[in-house]
């Protein structure tokens, strides 16, 4: 008799633990861990040569729509473990993502949510029984309440649920065969279990009611058919009477027939009937690998010998210890005439891990920010030990994030490769259970056998299958869902040594945190620790501050120190604010409890008290506050930032002068820089400074982060955060200047950026400003973003299935003409309207399906550039269509494309050595920069001449360009910004800027001394800034000698009272472009409410282009996060520390209005002006601001509260209390006069 096992699996399996299976948008990375396991828990041949090598495995993270967002290819491995770290974007997507590993032709996956939530400090769940008779008058639970904390939860609520399932009866009866027998016994042993359905056990006076057996034996003819009828037999019936032990559990035994091939089994109990067919089954006595256990083997005659084998994960084993998970162990013995009588019993083995480690936490209690020690202890040196700690949070609904004995078993379980063929198996099934083949001269019956027999005999139970592994009462299932936050996340080589310490600062969080780990070594495989070690995370005394965010000069606010005693006993506690000359204390001094900057509170044991003080900051900027509190027993401080901000509307004004010192010989040149504040400024609020960098690029390279001053929340604008980072990493590499810093930084940029513009993507493969929640897809959008996905594929992953899916969709929107058509909405204004509409929008999508020849050789534009070329021909009057077909038919070196930009220069405007176009755009504001326009026509002109090789006319169009840039490196707004970008990189890697040796010196009316800046070729992208004095005018005069080449830049912030004056830089009417009305809707009794009724409309022709409202609130009051709904017209709201961003598809001549309904959140009183203002996006010079304020205002008094000594109200009050003493004292004189005359 040879067997084999039916399956093999190579290699393997794979256990994959997520640092946090939910994760929440605020957190920014996700951690996996990666073990590779062989079937007997050890470390392979193949692990040991590294289990991923190279061509091996592929690891791929995908977003909920099945996205690729990142892989890892050819990764080496030590001992089976890779650990890898992905950083989520600022707005992921929401959902379940899930990790992706393929090894051999296997694939393995584990998933992980992305969801809001909050992390809870406490739990409470309710526990029921799982079942409850119907005829019962009450039920019973348990609540427990369990907390990661000792953190003070008045005023907190939980909700827990159960679910009870009601039962027509009384009494449950189960039962359990343990016996393990071949196919003829002579003696059938039983257990039976009589319990009452809610769990509890049977009172004495329903135990003086026997338990009826009845047993059912029946022979059925070969090819007898259960479901039709025929042939039916009542079988022999035998009737057991028993009594209730009072456990309620016996055993029964009796005899089988020798015909019989069936057998019931069914017993009564009260009201309560149960039945059950025959099946081997074994009760789960906790056996573990290792230990010892016993099994009858009996028969109807008497067995000279037998034989067994035991089969588990897919292989024949002998040692005791690979039995775990589960073992199927088969009898069998030969017949005298040949044939095979054989059976099979699965036995559930408990794993134990060969390997060991242990933790320790130096102490069992530590404070916050307290340095303690993490101990590891192991069996083996050069073992690979992962380690995590977690808050305790994460195991509130006893769900666990990391490799666990679960996880293991269940990976060793898919070894087990047997088929559940029912419940009387012919001798050849019997093998197949255990996943064998046979190869054999015996007689091997395998004559057909009607798996579903059994189920007649369940006919008469009340319609519940059974669980005959577990005889107690099971409680309500419970909700998966957990909280967590992780701590230490660790993988580490222990090198010779079996024991290592590790030091480690406890984070600020009042909570427990738990920790656990695996180890893997060569000899002994995988282990894990048995259970997590704890550390709690407590101080017994400590101070809570809570202020707002920021607040705005002039203004008051109530600081709210809240203190905590977890001591024994009640305590006086001294509260102390640190004295500043950046803020004053409106608190005067008492003889009671309050000393200017310090107040004296009782405050109760287990409990809190809370006091206030009221401040007035005096300077502008980030105001330090640091708060003591001081008692007999304890003492804790606490320094937070708050941010003091001018009144008035900010404003800001970028200049930039090129120093060009690239000739052979030593140069020296001057410039100079000046500006002049406008009427109405805010005194203070002032700031000048002047940088200098050695690279075109470097003041971009320097504010990857945040290029423009406006949010950015569309499909379109979110790629601001992506697109630079192309162009800055190509042009690094041309100039051999990547560091390995900046490529992560970028890269980091680009796969955050690319899993939010995902967000956008249509279920049809299409791009839109807001995704799915827009009526179309966007054939601008879904161009732009393919052209930016294809450039950026050389550096991050990029799943070609997106871009395949916007081609087809693009493509699908051409006409036979090769025109394109927009079925959405066009957000970018110049796109939209007009007879030339058509070619400029498909000049912009010829410009990206061109990179897609490389995916697809058999695209072609030609009929689109067909098209241009005779709407060219036809005359374009309007310069941005101009512009962006030259730049189309310069890509495909087209014969028309250098007529195209003869037309386009022809058309420039000169200004020195600088080349740059005006656009007439109606209705724009006031500002030092060109408009948006004008800043791309000049972008796409310049890369048009650099599609021609036309390099040294360019050059006046790079020095215009370059200095239009704001004082954060990008332009006015999110597409000028990157195409001026691309335009500028492609230009700057041609100059020769190898060597630089440049000083500079600048000289800044009202500054005593100059400001030296030294430009050498190895700091020349370090962005060099100084701060000069404030004057008016300011002029700045710049001496640069040497070689090389640099950016000099003045920068102005400042901010103006009123909401319609700006700096004058350029001829063009100030004419606003939306009208733009706001009504406060306050009442003088309740303060803490405040609506406002924002109103708008579009004053020029048409419609605008996706414009953006920020409503700027008053201080120290909020607007909930669903406050404010989606519409048609309102896209997204955003909100961003006191202010509301609401995007709006379009505004057009037909008045729209939104309600901003805020809540009082902290105490502000002399409240100032906030503003309102709403812009085109993609022309920010068109918009309006308005400002507004409430007459339900807060007091100074509002912020004292309770206290007794607070300055503004004693002054009131003596005020108030000198009057009628003067009154007096007037009257007495003239008594007294009176009284003289008389």
């Amino acid at each position: 008799l040879v067997t084999a096992p039916g399956i093999i699996r190579p290699g393997g399996n794979v256990t994959i633990g997520v640092e946090l299976l939910e994760h929440s948008p605020s957190q920014v990375t996700v951690k996996a861990e990666l073990v590779k396991i062989a079937a007997n828990l050890a470390v392979s041949v193949l692990e040991a040569e590294g289990v991923f090598e190279k061509g091996r495995s592929n690891k791929t993270l995908l977003d909920p729509k099945s996205n690729l967002i990142q892989q890892w290819l050819s990764e080496q491995s030590d001992l089976g473990v890779v650990s890898k770290t992905f950083q989520l974007s600022s707005h992921p997507m929401l959902g379940d993502w899930s990790i992706q590993v393929q090894v051999n032709d296997q694939t393995y996956y584990q998933s992980f949510q992305v969801s809001e939530y909050v992390l809870p400090k406490f739990e409470v769940t309710l526990q029921t029984p799982l079942y409850c008779s119907l005829n019962s008058v009450s039920l019973n639970g348990t609540v427990t309440i369990n907390g990661s904390s000792q953190n003070h939860l008045t005023g907190i609520s939980r909700n827990a649920s159960s679910n009870v399932f009601f039962k027509q009866h009384d009494y449950s009866l189960n039962f359990l065969i343990m016996l393990l027998v071949l196919k003829a016994i002579s003696q059938l042993h039983s257990t039976v279990k009589v319990t009452r359905s809610d769990g509890n056990q049977l009172t004495p006076e329903e135990r003086r009611n026997n338990v009826v057996m009845t047993v059912t034996q029946r022979n059925y003819t070969e090819h007898w058919n259960r479901w039709d009828g025929r042939n039916q037999d009542t079988g022999a019936v035998q009737i057991i009477n028993h009594t209730v032990p009072p456990n309620g559990i016996f055993k029964i035994e009796f005899p089988i027939l020798d015909d019989s091939s069936e057998l019931q089994l069914k017993a009564s109990f009260l009201d309560t009937v149960s039945s059950m067919a025959v099946h081997d089954m074994f009760k789960d006595e906790n056996i573990k690998a290792g230990s010892p256990f016993e099994r009858v083997v009996s028969g109807n005659k008497q067995l000279k010998e037998f034989s067994y084998m035991v089969v588990s994960r897919g292989q024949l084993v002998a040692v005791e210890n690979s039995w775990a998970p589960k073992a199927c162990i088969i009898v069998y013995y030969i017949e005298d005439d040949g044939e095979i009588i054989n059976d099979v019993l699965k036995v559930p083995v408990q794993l134990v891990f060969k390997n060991k480690i242990q933790l320790f936490w130096s102490k069992a209690n530590a404070e916050p920010s307290e340095r303690v020690s993490l101990r590891i202890t192991v069996a083996q040196p050069n073992s690979i030990v992962g380690i995590v700690a977690v808050d305790k949070s994460v195991n509130l609904m006893n769900v666990s994030n990391d490799i666990t004995m679960e996880n293991v078993v269940h990976e060793l379980e898919l070894y087990n490769t047997g088929y559940y063929l029912g419940m009387f198996m012919n001798s050849f099934a019997v093998f197949q259970e255990c996943g064998l083949w046979v190869l054999t001269d015996a007689n091997l019956v395998k004559d057909f056998i009607d798996v579903y027999d059994h189920i007649a005999f369940l006919e008469e139970n009340e319609g519940y299958l059974v669980d005959f592994h577990d005889f107690s009462s099971g409680s309500s299932p419970r909700v998966r869902k957990h909280f967590p936050e992780t701590w230490i996340w660790l993988d580490t080589s222990m090198g010779s040594r079996t024991y290592q310490e590790f030091e480690v600062t406890v984070p600020d969080s009042i909570t427990s945190w738990v920790a656990t780990a695996f180890v893997i070594s060569e000899d002994l495989g995988l282990g894990l620790t048995t259970a997590p070690v704890e550390l709690q995370s407590f101080q017994p005394f400590f101070i809570f501050l809570n202020l707002p965010y920021s607040v705005i000069r002039g203004e008051e606010f109530a600081l709210e120190v809240t203190i905590f005693n977890y001591l024994k006993d009640a305590t006086e506690v001294k509260v102390i604010i640190e004295k500043s000359d950046t803020f004053d204390i409106l608190m005067a001094s008492n003889e009671i409890n309050v000393t200017g900057h310090q107040q004296t509170v009782l405050v109760p044991s287990e409990d809190g008290a809370t006091v206030l003080f009221p401040v007035r900051p005096t300077r502008l900027g980030e105001m330090p506050i640091t708060v003591t509190a001081v008692s007999p027993a304890a003492s804790d401080a606490v320094t937070q930032r708050i941010l003091v901000k001018a009144e008035g509307i900010e404003k800001s004004y970028s200049q930039s002068i090129l120093l060009d010192l690239t000739d052979s010989k030593l140069q020296t040149t001057l410039k100079t820089l000046s500006f002049s504040f406008p009427p109405h400024i805010v005194s203070g609020s002032e700031r000048v400074q002047i940088t200098a960098i050695g690279d075109i690029l470097g003041s971009s390279i320097s504010g990857l982060a945040s290029l423009i001053r406006m949010p950015y929340g569309c499909g379109e604008q979110n790629m601001i955060n992506f697109a630079p980072n192309i162009y800055v990493l190509d042009y690094l590499t041309k100039k051999k200047q990547l560091t390995e810093n900046l490529k992560e930084k970028a890269l980091s940029f680009m796969r955050q950026g690319y899993q939010r513009e995902l967000l956008y993507q249509r279920e049809d493969g299409s791009f839109s400003a807001f995704g799915n929640d827009d009526p179309s897809g966007s054939t601008w959008l879904s161009a732009f973003v393919l052209r930016c996905f294809l450039e950026a594929d050389p550096y991050i992953d990029i799943d070609q299935n997106v871009l395949h899916r916007a081609y087809t969709w693009l493509k699908g929107h051409q006409k036979s003409n090769g025109e394109f058509w927009e079925p959405g909405r066009v957000i970018h204004s110049e796109l939209q309207g007009g007879n030339k509409s058509p070619v400029t929008l498909t000049a912009y999508i010829v410009t990206s399906l061109l990179g897609y020849k490389k995916y697809q050789p058999n695209s072609d534009v030609q009929e689109s550039i067909n098209f241009l070329e005779s709407e060219f021909d036809r005359g374009i009057s309007d310069n941005y269509t101009l512009a962006l077909v030259t730049y189309a038919l310069s890509s495909v070196r087209s014969p028309k494309a250098k007529d195209a930009l003869n037309m386009l220069t022809w058309r420039a405007e000169q200004e020195g050595d600088m080349q740059f176009w005006v656009s007439p755009v109606s209705r724009l504001s006031e500002s030092w920069q060109p408009s948006s326009l004008d800043i791309e026509v000049a972008a796409y002109a310049m890369l048009s001449h650099f599609l021609q090789h036309q390099i040294s006319e360019g050059i006046p169009i790079m020095r215009w360009l370059s200095r239009q840039r704001n004082s954060l490196g990008g332009f006015a707004s999110t597409q000028d910004t990157i195409v001026a970008l691309k335009a500028l990189s492609e230009f700057a890697a041609l100059m020769n800027t190898e060597e630089t040796d440049i000083q500079v010196t600048m000289v800044g009316s009202g500054s005593r001394s100059p400001v030296k800046f030294v430009i050498s070729t190895q700091n020349r992208f370090l962005l060099q800034t100084a701060e000069l004095a404030v004057v008016q005018p300011t002029a700045v005069n710049i001496s640069a000698s040497g070689f090389g080449f640099a950016i000099c830049q003045l920068n102005v912030i400042y901010n103006v009272k009123d909401s319609r004056s700006s700096i004058i830089q350029r001829s063009i009417q100030d004419q606003e472009a939306f009208d733009l009305d706001i009504a406060v809707k306050d009442d003088k009794d309740d303060i803490n409410h405040l609506n406002l009724n924002v109103c708008t409309r579009f004053l020029g022709p048409g419609r605008s282009g996706m414009a953006l409202m920020e409503i700027n609130l008053l201080s120290g009051f909020t607007v909930s996060s669903d406050a404010i709904s989606p519409s048609e017209t309102v896209k997204k709201v955003e909100h961003d520390h006191g202010k509301l961003n609401l995007y709006l598809d379009s505004v057009n001549e037909t008045q729209f209005c939104v309600d901003i309904p805020s809540v009082r959140n902290f105490r502000v009183s002399n409240t100032q002006d906030a503003s309102v203002s709403i812009m085109d996006y993609y022309e920010p010079r068109r918009q309006a601001v308005r400002s507004y304020n409430s007459r339900a205002q807060l007091s100074s008094c509002d912020l004292c509260g309770d206290a007794h000594a607070c300055g503004p109200c004693d002054s009131v009050a003596s005020a108030s209390l000198s009057h009628p003493n003067a009154c007096l004292l007037v009257c007495f004189m003239l008594l007294f006069s009176l009284q003289c005359w008389l």
